[in-house]
């Protein structure tokens, strides 16, 4: 063992190829995208217990869409900030602010943002399906937009790789 005092690791990016999200919806008028400033990697698709385990990358200050995850969900942060939103009144509020070692547990159903702090942030989120669904993107309102499927983050994790070409094949994927 080391010691404890010296340096702190950083965490190395350099050998991920970040993945845009949202592949299922169109651009805005201004040539952005409503997930400009996130991306993921995935780590693995566990069929056995329906688990998906992710990096996911958040430029400074960027959210990504209002979403719940459907089953029981662990959160650490593995750099930077994660800072969280729930919609109270109408208006998305901050509810946590998020540092590296931060670990945190949802049972699923939770309607929320994410998003990075001042220099961004990189969580690990390990995300069970249900049914085979493992998060909807919502509205405003909470009504569902998009999904993704444990098929649609295999499909991301052979495209990572190299092996898979074409769109997700879930219609309306958000990956």
């Amino acid at each position: 063992m080391t010691d404890t005092a010296s340096a702190p690791l950083l965490f190395d990016e350099s050998g991920i190829t970040w993945q845009r999200f949202a592949s299922g919806f169109p651009g805005r008028p201004d040539g952005t995208h409503p997930s400009d400033g996130l991306g993921l990697w995935v780590l693995g698709v566990d069929r056995s217990t329906e688990t998906v385990d992710i990096f996911f990358r958040m430029d400074p200050w960027v959210r990504c869409q209002p979403h719940r995850h459907l089953g029981h969900t662990t959160t650490v942060v593995v750099a930077g900030e994660q800072h969280t939103y729930s919609l109270q009144d109408g208006e998305w509020v901050e509810t946590e602010v998020r540092r590296p070692g931060s670990y945190a547990v949802v049972d699923g159903d939770h309607f929320h943002q994410e998003g990075g702090g001042p220099a961004g942030g990189i969580v690990h989120l390990s995300m069970q399906a249900v049914d085979g669904m493992v998060w909807e993107v919502m509205d405003e309102r909470g009504a569902p937009t998009a999904y993704a499927t444990l098929d649609d983050f295999e499909h991301v994790l052979h495209r990572q790789h190299g092996a898979a070409e074409g769109p997700p094949p879930s219609r309306r994927c958000s990956l």
